[in-house]
């Protein structure tokens, strides 16, 4: 992707990394590019192995303004989510009064993925982040469009 000034003016590219190999792959991919990165590392989520080499701290997923202060804290202009998070208990949860106001505000629509991704990304931008996807910079590791095997999905 070729960024403009501005976009690369922005500050730091800030990502939220849950599990798997790709909050690191993405973390490399910026840092050739010559973006700084700062990655919020959910903790029993993202692997601190892969995480090792880069600028991180950990948080909670129940933590919103904890992980919100962390990225404006390092200057982050840009924040993309990405790396797998299983569904937590409530105990692990534990959140804080600015996350129970965001379940409470969202209602039972908080539990289903693309809510919950919704609302998070509302929060974010509410905050004046811009919420970039993952295809912005790894479009190489996303399947290509149209049929990927023998069979077709019924319509």
């Amino acid at each position: 992707m070729n960024l403009t000034a501005a976009e690369q003016q922005q500050g730091k590219v800030g990502i939220l990394a849950g599990g798997g190999h790709l909050p690191a792959r993405l973390a490399a991919r910026l840092t050739e590019q010559g973006r700084a990165v700062f990655i919020a590392a959910f903790e029993g989520h993202a692997d601190p192995d892969l995480l090792a080499g880069f600028n991180h701290q950990w948080t909670r997923l129940g933590r919103a303004q904890q992980t919100i202060d962390l990225l404006k804290q390092q200057n982050v202009g840009e924040v993309i989510l990405i790396g797998s998070v299983g569904r937590p208990s409530i105990k692990e949860l534990r959140g804080d009064a600015r996350f129970m106001k965001l379940i409470l505000k969202a209602g039972m629509k908080a539990f289903r993925d693309d809510a919950a991704l919704s609302i998070i990304t509302a929060e974010l931008e509410g905050e004046g982040f811009v919420v970039r996807g993952v295809n912005d910079y790894l479009s190489d590791h996303l399947a290509p469009a149209g049929q990927l095997g023998k069979r077709s999905p019924l319509a």
